[in-house]
């Protein structure tokens, strides 16, 4: 073969790349619609990680088998703390995380720039990261002793007997909220604040830390 005869493999590589691309476009398409879709209007100060992390879980959720509408109603489950498992979830807790990530950006640009972008870098100033991971190392917070301090009267209370005997009596300071928007959270002092999800993890973690202490 000269170098002016035609080459088939040469084509058939063309062919299949432009196939690639042209199916990584809609993909990519199909994924910019839902995220619109999830965060309308998208904030220009939401930082690009965070916008890049949600296209990754909406594109993994997507090639799970989850069209706009479904993706859509699991992030508003988690807001109301009602998140549902469809049966073609195969990784429950790998699901729930995802689906919380992405109501967690919808909780940060709700709180608008400031305390947005704080929630996101995991910091809420000196009262430490309630909403990302609970506590700093070595300091507790208030909700965290409230839940402790429950747990040890009564060790079998469920999640959301902790949360309503909280919203009861919360911390000085602290105010539980439900609403239908944003869901379940705790509120607390210069925008400190603890989604339900983040809660009822901290609600585990005491239970583990009590049961090393009574065995």
């Amino acid at each position: 073969m000269t170098e002016d005869e035609p080459n088939d493999g040469d084509d058939f590589d063309a062919a299949l790349l432009a196939r690639v691309n042209a199916s990584h476009d809609d993909d990519q398409a199909a994924t910019d619609l839902i995220l619109h879709a999830l965060y309308d209007p998208l904030p220009e100060w939401t930082p690009r990680p965070s916008i890049d992390r949600a296209r990754r879980i909406i594109q993994g959720f997507r090639h799970d088998g989850f069209d706009q509408e479904n993706i859509c109603l699991r992030v508003a489950e988690a807001e109301r703390g009602e998140l549902m498992f469809p049966g073609i979830v195969r990784d429950a807790a790998a699901f729930a995380q995802s689906v919380y990530e992405l109501a967690h950006l919808r909780y940060a640009i709700h709180l608008g720039k400031h305390n947005g972008l704080l929630l996101l870098a995991g910091r809420q100033a000196s009262h430490g990261q309630r909403m990302m991971d609970g506590r700093r190392p070595g300091t507790t917070g208030p909700i965290r002793k409230a839940i402790a301090r429950l747990l040890r009267r009564n060790g079998g209370m469920k999640n959301a007997e902790i949360w309503q005997a909280i919203r009861s009596k919360p911390p000085k300071g602290w105010q539980v909220c439900e609403n239908v928007r944003y869901g379940k959270y705790i509120e607390g002092p210069d925008g400190g604040n603890m989604a339900y999800a983040r809660f009822c993890n901290v609600c585990a973690d005491e239970r583990r830390e009590l049961k090393k202490i009574t065995g």
